[in-house]
């Protein structure tokens, strides 16, 4: 890993000029991008009403699911590159957004048009052939095999669109501004519309039950039309809601090796990554069985309750804490710093592991409520800290290279966070299965169960807190380093070493 160095005049004092940030109406065209991303997202959220309404296999949903996911990681750093090399008259990230999300939108709509009565077509039109074929052909479950095939092209094709317009936008997001503070600013924005998408997302599985559509399938195609419709006015905001400073950046073509590997020089992007590793292992399985520990053993089996204060009331919560955050994110920043700011958000999430473990017991609904409310301003507060890392990362590599590689970072970073997440996805079965969950008992599972479910998700809990914490202190990028940083692109820039299309 190369650490970036700086020139003695650049260290010497901060910037000569008010570093660029875009306009507040800017930045909000921007962040609502996030709903078209959610519904993008919303086929992937209903999962289960495919099993629970079109009767489709869970195991055949997982495989539908899971293989794309991997694919498109795959795909995701060759398609990032292309972005950081593509000069159109649009820019360099608009036209992949917008694109995406038209793609998407017919998608998202496409999927919920499959029936099991497709099955009969092929019921109908059993081929000839010798007695062994006509048999196998007769037993098979044509309606569950079509089914299958359409979702897993649908998915697939989804998950590139969804990837693409992700990565694209966090892109086009890293070049709203240059202000270490206010970077944190622009990804409250993006949370508080995040928020906002992912209560409406909270609501459509209801809606689709009710019964003015006749029966929740169709009802959850009219949905899904209202969502393309969102979708695709959420892109059209913004790509012509927002500008892009660097059209003309990266004239000489680098290839993608050489530029994947340049990515992973950076010691902060590697502090970033191991990020992502903490909260998708050790982490991700406290999340397999943390749903099971409140609603079964805290909440006695009582699901509607424990949805009702920890998913609806908590989601208004965050909701309304994602919107202070708006305009207070950047004046937090000034204050602590974001190295800073992650260690005490990471010792308090500690403190907040420890505590749980006291406070898990059966009947003490409105405890754990209340501890979990008390520290959402805390993670939404730390995940802004870490998600504003990712601009300054963006500014040490150009400092290295020369180059601006936005979209290539968000690229890499989501692949290893889709590849982790996958990886949870196929090992969350057998990890209920190692507590001794048992689906037939739905919300009775055994004493037993519930107590090695706790076992197992509180020192991962406990484990991964500390983890977090440790990761937290050798984050370099404090105000005063980035400060040089910057003084020394804009030296560069003012020698006349900077790249063309920067607009100022």
């Amino acid at each position: 890993m190369t650490e970036t160095k700086v020139s003695p005049d650049a260290a010497a004092g901060p910037p000569a000029h008010k570093p660029y940030s875009a306009s507040n109406l800017e930045m909000h065209c921007w962040g609502q991008a996030s709903i078209s991303s959610l519904m993008l997202y919303f086929p992937i959220a209903m999962s289960a009403f495919l099993t629970m309404e079109y009767k489709l296999s869970p195991i055949l949903i997982g495989i539908a699911f899971c293989v794309p996911r991997l694919l498109d990681g795959l795909i995701d750093p060759l398609i990032g590159h292309l972005s950081d090399i593509t000069h159109t008259r649009w820019g360099r990230r608009r036209p992949f957004i917008l694109g995406s999300t038209i793609l998407g939108s017919f998608l998202i709509t496409g999927i919920w048009w499959m029936s099991p009565d497709w099955g009969n077509w092929f019921v109908t039109h059993a081929p000839a052939g010798p007695p062994w074929l006509a048999q196998w052909w007769a037993t098979r479950d044509w309606g569950q095999t079509a089914m299958f095939a359409w979702l897993t092209v649908c998915i697939t094709l989804l998950f590139i669109c969804y990837g693409t317009n992700e990565m694209t936008c966090n892109a086009l997001g890293y070049e709203l501004s240059d202000d270490y503070n206010i970077r944190t600013k622009v990804f409250a924005i993006w949370n508080f519309y995040s928020n906002l998408a992912g209560q409406i997302l909270g609501w459509l599985w209801p809606l689709a039950m009710w019964e003015g559509f006749g029966n929740p399938i169709r009802g959850i195609r009219i949905i899904s039309i209202a969502m393309a419709a969102l979708a695709v006015a959420s892109g059209l905001v913004v790509f012509f809601g927002t500008k892009e400073r660097f059209v003309k950046a990266n004239k000489t073509h680098v290839k993608v090796w050489p530029a994947l590997k340049a990515t992973l020089r950076v010691k902060a992007f590697i502090i970033v990554l191991l990020f992502g590793v903490n909260n998708n292992i050790l982490l991700g399985i406290w999340g397999t069985v943390a749903f099971w520990i409140g609603s079964l053993y805290v909440f006695e089996g009582d699901y509607n309750f424990y949805n009702v204060l920890c998913g609806g009331i908590s989601g208004i919560i965050a909701l309304g804490v994602a919107f202070l955050l708006m305009p207070t994110a950047a004046g937090i920043t000034r204050r602590l710093g974001k190295r800073r700011g992650m260690i005490v958000c990471a010792a308090l999430g500690l403190v907040n592991a420890i505590v749980l473990c006291f406070i898990a017991r059966p009947g003490n609904q409105y405890i754990w409520f209340a501890w979990a409310v008390l520290f959402i301003p805390i993670n939404s507060i730390g995940g802004l800290f870490g998600s504003s890392l990712m601009p300054d990362i963006c500014d040490i590599d150009e400092l290295n290279s020369g180059e601006r590689r936005e979209a290539l970072f968000s690229a890499v970073n989501t692949f290893f966070g889709k590849l982790l997440r996958s990886g949870m996805v196929l090992a969350s079965g057998f990890i209920l299965a190692l507590t001794g969950f048992d689906k037939e008992l739905q919300n009775h599972q055994t004493s037993q169960t519930l107590h090695n479910m706790l076992w197992l998700g509180f020192p991962c809990l406990i484990a991964g807190s500390v983890i977090g914490l440790v990761l937290t202190y050798f984050i370099p990028l404090t105000p005063e380093y980035m400060a040089t940083v910057r003084s020394e692109l804009d030296a560069r820039r003012r020698s006349g070493q900077a790249q063309e299309g920067l607009a100022e």
